[in-house]
């Protein structure tokens, strides 16, 4: 598992960014292994698929394509000022994507006005809702 005892919140702002997670999930954030402090072959041990421990994962925040992204966001929209969802996969934050998560809120009775407020990309593995 990789390890960052800070979890990220002085260089990132992020929490549990990288905490616990697979490598797959960290090499899909363009995380590599640092040749600098130890060799590769001394670090064979944190390579992993498996993402049980992962801080995200565990509170159900780690999905695997835009559509569990979007019933997430829509479940957790009211009372946060902040969603951040770990991705398995790239997703595209584009026009088809935006055009899917406001017809999700309209069914689930939630404010289009107030998510039209909201900042909203993708970026290192994650996306992230930013209520203004």
């Amino acid at each position: 598992y990789w390890l960052d005892t800070t979890n990220n919140l002085t260089n990132s702002g992020l929490p549990y960014m990288m905490y616990q997670s697979s490598s797959d999930c960290s090499f899909t954030a363009d995380y590599v292994l640092d040749d600098f402090y130890a060799l590769n072959d001394e670090l064979q041990f944190v390579i992993n698929s498996d993402n049980s421990k992962d801080w995200y994962y565990k509170n159900g925040l780690m999905v695997a394509n835009s559509k569990d992204a979007i019933n997430i966001i829509t479940e957790q929209f009211n009372g946060n000022e902040l969603i951040i969802l770990k991705c398995q996969n790239p997703i595209n934050v584009d026009d088809m994507f935006i055009k899917e998560l406001a017809t999700e809120f309209n069914n689930k009775g939630l404010s289009i006005e107030e998510l039209s407020t909201c900042k909203l990309g993708y970026t290192g593995g994650l996306l992230i809702l930013i209520k203004q």
